[in-house]
């Protein structure tokens, strides 16, 4: 029996029923597809769903870090603060641990690393991590550190310290203020990005292998150790973030996204984000069993109905399916299969499915050549354009770079392919690529970035470069050459620096003028009265000055006033100081954090320097140049109610010593008596 016998054998109900089973095979390969499709969707949005998540997360922790920096900052610099403790700094060290919920102790210790003062401790003892303040001393070392996970002494909880270095007068280190960070207080943080504990987040120290927090709260330790755990793994091959799928430490699988925390780079630190793969493919799943059903249940029914209904009448709408399914399987997406309402819902069905898939595969190829057109009008615009247009894949090596670079960089694009940027780019300003990549990497679009780059004959040229994610994981960068622009603009800013500093100084001293002194004195003032701090101010006459002038000359008094300053600059030499001319033979300094006795010290300091110079004054009832100097203060933060009471209590207390026989110190109304 021949094949041609066998088939002439097959009923028309059985022929209909072959018919649509084969034409509902292209249904079933584009819900397949679909299905694939959307499983791809869901994985890549639920990658950039953690990555932002992380990044954050990452935000809200370091601003914790930040704020932590800018208390110690502050602490390390107020005069109540010191290593040699006492009441007043404990009294202080306790009221700011009150007030910063991330504090579990706050403390200062010297450079044998002994705490002197301390918000709870009252007697001196040795500081649990003797290499953090190695690491504080050392030459070099940040004004910010973060150390490695520890047990707290005083709190008995696993904690974080951060820390800032102690200085002396003369701006030598000399010890450190510490804080102990609370890390439950950390992971409080971390629940409120969390999506009420959907989302798996940690704190960890790839370096050492530790979890310092996590939420939710797990079966283990804070600080506990993994250092073989996968997530670990990837944090450490890749210290700038990024995406992996891993176990929870507690078990269950997620995708975490994971970034450093700016704030603590120095203990290295990064956050974690992770969601459930089970929890985020569920949806898939169950629209993969819809999609399966009602498949199935389409092709049970066409079956059903083409056995019912095996008659002539079905065969027309039958061959219109045949044929339109043969039309778009041969590139034909305009077919179309248009049946009356009478027909079975089926093929009604069927019909619509059919016409569905014809426009989305239309779409598609309207679609390719847009984006071929696209991509014309890019190439053209790129090899025609003065800048110079490069495209980087996701293993940040070129691969497009425009003809721009022949005139720009002395390169052709052939040179430049599957080159990296850093090796173009100055070493100085690496750290600043690393940034821009980190951000371009995070989908931010990046512009105006300035850089040196390596011409081809060895010099380098300034160039702006602006950078924008393309698709693929590639990114798009279009670089033009400010060489001139550069050369421009550093002129201007030395010209505004050149003014800026005639501006503020006095010619013929060297000193400040009038007016950058009544700036410093209000900011010194502003200061003192808000952080309760000392603050001293000496009014200073050169005696007999006129007579002085009368019988040397002009010339030689302003030669006097140069020998005088030069004085002062040699005496006054902690930073902070402000040394002005105040006026004809008269100047000021502003002495911030510093007490009357200190005030004095100074004062007397100045006057011996000026006398033992010994310029002659054959007018003067001492036969050399001497100062008169009047002295005001703020004790306390107490004392004047403004910068100007403050002058005039400073310049009556210098006509009383220019009363008193001149070449003497007076402290004015207000202070204790006293005259030297």
């Amino acid at each position: 029996m021949t094949m041609q016998s066998l088939t002439g054998r097959v009923t028309m109900r059985g022929r209909l029923m072959t018919f649509i089973a084969a034409s509902m095979l292209p249904l079933a390969g584009f819900i397949g597809a679909s299905v694939v499709s959307e499983f791809g969707n869901t994985m890549e949005r639920a990658r950039s769903d953690v990555m932002q998540a992380a990044a954050f997360a990452a935000g809200r922790q370091a601003q914790v870090f930040a704020a932590s920096r800018a208390v110690l900052d502050t602490l390390r610099r107020s005069s109540a603060v010191s290593i040699e403790g006492g009441p007043a700094c404990e009294k202080l060290l306790a009221k700011i641990k009150d007030v910063n919920r991330q504090f579990m102790s706050i403390g200062v210790t010297d450079a044998a690393g002994v705490i002197t003062c301390h918000n709870v401790l009252r007697k001196p003892q040795a500081f649990t991590d003797p290499t953090l303040i190695q690491r504080i001393l050392s030459d070099g070392a940040p004004n910010f550190v973060v150390g490695n996970f520890m047990i707290g002494k005083v709190t008995g909880k696993p904690t974080v310290v951060v820390a800032a270095p102690m200085r002396d007068a003369f701006g030598m280190k000399n010890g450190m203020v510490f804080a102990s960070l609370d890390l439950e207080y950390l992971a409080e943080m971390a629940a409120t990005t969390s999506l009420g504990g959907r989302r798996s987040i940690a704190i960890v120290q790839p370096t050492t292998g530790r979890v310092l927090t996590h939420y939710p709260k797990a079966a283990f330790a804070l600080g506990a150790v993994f250092e073989d755990h996968p997530l670990i793994a990837a944090m450490r091959s890749a210290a700038a973030g990024g995406v992996t799928e891993s176990a929870d430490f507690d078990g269950p699988l997620r995708i975490f996204g994971f970034v450093p925390i700016d704030g603590a780079e120095t203990a290295g630190l990064m956050l974690a984000v992770g969601e459930s793969k089970a929890v985020l493919l569920a949806p898939v799943r169950n629209h993969a069993l819809l999609w399966i059903g009602l498949g199935a249940a389409a092709v049970t029914l066409a079956l059903a109905m083409a056995w019912w209904l095996g008659n002539v009448l079905q065969l027309r709408p039958i061959a219109k399916l045949t044929g339109a399914a043969a039309r778009i399987g041969s590139g034909d997406f305009g077919a179309r299969v248009d049946l009356t309402a009478w027909q079975a819902p089926e093929l009604r069905n069927l019909a619509t499915t059919l016409n569905h898939m014809a426009q989305r595969l239309a779409a598609g190829r309207e679609a390719e050549r847009a984006v071929a057109a696209s991509e014309a009008r890019y190439r053209l615009l790129a090899e025609n354009t003065a800048d110079l247009v490069t495209c980087l894949d996701g293993d940040g090596r070129r691969i497009f770079a425009s003809p721009a670079s022949v005139e720009m960089l002395g390169r052709t694009p052939e040179e430049l392919m599957n080159g990296r940027p850093e090796e173009l780019i100055h070493p100085d300003e690496h750290g600043r690529l690393g940034e821009m990549m980190r951000r371009l990497r995070a989908g931010e679009t990046v512009k105006a970035v300035q850089f040196r780059y390596r011409h081809a004959d060895g010099h380098y040229i300034w160039i702006e470069s602006s950078g924008r994610p393309a698709e693929g994981g590639n990114i798009v960068f279009a670089i033009r050459d400010i060489s001139e622009r550069r050369k421009i603009e550093e002129s201007l800013a030395e010209a505004n620096r050149r003014l800026a500093a005639l501006a503020s100084t006095d010619a013929l001293t060297g000193l400040l003028n009038r007016r950058a002194f009544d700036a410093a004195l209000d900011g010194a003032f502003a200061f003192a009265a808000a952080q309760n701090s000392d603050l001293s101010l000496l009014m200073i006459d050169v005696d007999r000055f006129k007579t002085f002038n009368d019988r040397y000359g002009h010339t030689a008094g302003d030669d006097c006033l140069r020998q005088v300053a030069a004085e002062f600059r040699r005496i006054l030499q902690r930073p902070g100081i402000s040394v002005a001319r105040y006026g004809g033979e008269e100047f000021a300094v502003v002495l911030p954090e510093s007490p009357l006795s200190v005030a004095i010290e100074a004062a007397e300091a100045l006057r011996h320097a000026v006398r033992n110079r010994a310029i002659e004054h054959a007018s003067s009832e001492h036969g050399v140049v001497t100062i008169s100097v009047g002295i005001a203060a703020l004790a306390g933060g107490k004392g004047p109610a403004s910068p100007r009471e403050l002058v005039r209590r400073a310049d009556r207390a210098l006509y009383a010593a220019k009363a008193g026989g001149r070449d003497r110190t007076e402290i004015g109304v207000g202070e204790m008596t006293k005259a030297s």
